[in-house]
């Protein structure tokens, strides 16, 4: 009976281990993955409102320097 005990403890120990490892890797990848999400995110919020705003830049660029000045 004891022997079978001890067999039950070192799979359960075993079996812990492994679900220890496959727990910190999918965690690693989650942090990793929102990381990389995030970052294409500010690209894109850069690109896009670069895009959006480089029109009216030029418009009040080349509008201040056809008005004349007061």
């Amino acid at each position: 009976m004891r022997k079978v005990n001890q067999e039950g403890v070192k799979a359960a120990a075993e079996n812990a281990g492994v679900t220890y490892s496959n727990s910190k890797t999918i965690t690693w990848l989650s942090i990793g993955l929102a990381l990389g999400l995030t970052l294409l995110l500010a690209w894109r919020m850069t690109v896009i409102c670069a895009a959006a705003t480089l029109p009216r830049r030029r418009h009040w660029q080349y509008g201040n320097a056809a008005a004349p000045a007061r």
